[in-house]
């Protein structure tokens, strides 16, 4: 079967929304307040449709987790600028060096044009929609590529939109990393992108060629400062929570301290913990059993926190992003999903600092 012109098809769209742009440069409230109240409609009436693809495409989502995390952030996004958008339109008056009095200074917010929203796959919906709902209330069109790792999710929410947008007001396009590819070397009037600084790169490197202005999102180290004096366990069970929540880089490891030194395991393999008076055991998928040394601390909160940190994983079952965990025993460890283990002794507390800062 014959591949279809991916370029062609982009090129299209993309003439038929600046062509709409240019046929009404300056879209009145009511346009925009119509445009954002369908895009609301849609979100809103087919929520439960949106929380089972996106559950198909990572492999297990909670319907909760979606609509906490997603769907009402995006509504209250909308919510906004139906509240606000009229009046950010508005002229301001601004005043002017005495150089050129007695003229008069005016700012005048006006549409851009053609806004191309690139988002990804860890958060389908906010990351497209949300974008989407402010480039409609300042008066663009808008043309959004999703990701080819949320299938289920990007072909649902390009039905959704065919059915209740013209092509030339907003549009949805698909597809693999070639049109990827194609998509961010249109001349847009603006190109967000959210994503890994790899990407990123080449995305900024696209938009050169046509003089694109880009906001960049891009993925990364999240570090905190945790005071002197302050609870380290609160901290890290804050840190934790926030985390977890926002999961976007690959499974979790943890380095288990052994006998032998630091062994680092999937927290997705593990399947279960127990201990004796000695040690504790964790069973992986493998079949593999791993022994954790005593210096972790008491036996029983040892048990504890695995176990812990079992259940908190399976609850978030793909993709988390670097997790922080705190367990006691001589001051305690610091374990990060890169297979770092900070000893947070006294002694060591400013390197700590430095670590989490740097």
């Amino acid at each position: 079967m014959e591949r279809p012109n991916v370029s062609l098809d982009l090129r299209r769209v993309f003439a038929a929304q600046r062509a709409a742009a240019e046929r009404e440069p300056f879209p009145d409230w009511p346009s925009r307040r119509t445009r954002l109240q369908r895009l609301r409609r849609l979100i809103s009436e087919n929520e439960s449709a949106i929380a089972q693809a996106i559950d198909a495409d990572f492999g297990g989502r909670p319907a909760i987790e979606t609509e906490l995390a997603e769907v009402w952030p995006t509504l209250e996004e909308i919510k906004d600028a139906l509240r606000h958008g009229s009046r950010r339109m508005r002229p301001r008056r601004v005043g002017v060096s005495r150089w050129f009095l007695p003229a008069a200074g005016w700012i005048l917010p006006q549409p851009l044009g053609v806004i191309g929203v690139i988002a990804p796959w860890n958060y389908p919906l906010l990351l497209s929609a949300g974008p989407v709902a402010g480039a409609l209330a300042a008066g663009n069109r808008v043309l959004v590529k999703l990701s080819e790792h949320t299938p289920n999710f990007s072909a649902l929410l390009q039905s959704l939109v065919a059915a209740n947008f013209a092509v030339d007001e907003l549009c949805i396009i698909t597809g693999d990393a070639e049109v990827a590819a194609e998509f961010r070397s249109l001349p847009f009037d603006h190109l967000l992108f959210t994503g890994s600084t790899a990407v990123g790169r080449r995305v900024m490197q696209a938009a050169a060629v046509n003089l694109t202005p880009v906001t960049l999102e891009l993925g990364g180290k999240s570090p905190a400062i945790i005071a002197p004096g302050y609870p380290l366990a609160h901290a890290i069970e804050r840190m934790l929570m926030g985390k977890l929540q926002n999961k976007e880089n690959g499974f979790t490891k943890i380095a288990v301290p052994t006998s032998e030194g630091f062994e680092l395991v999937m927290a997705n393999d593990i399947i279960s913990c127990e201990a004796d008076d000695n040690y504790t055991y964790l069973h992986l998928k493998n079949k593999k059993k791993i022994i954790a040394c005593r210096t972790l601390g008491d036996v029983e909160e040892q048990l504890e926190l695995f176990s812990s940190f079992i259940r908190v994983h399976h609850s978030h079952i793909a993709n988390l992003n670097e997790v922080v965990k705190y367990i006691r025993g001589e001051g305690g460890y610091l374990i990060m999903s890169d297979g770092n283990t900070i000893n947070v002794s006294r002694s060591r507390k400013d390197a700590l600092l430095k670590r989490f800062a740097g």
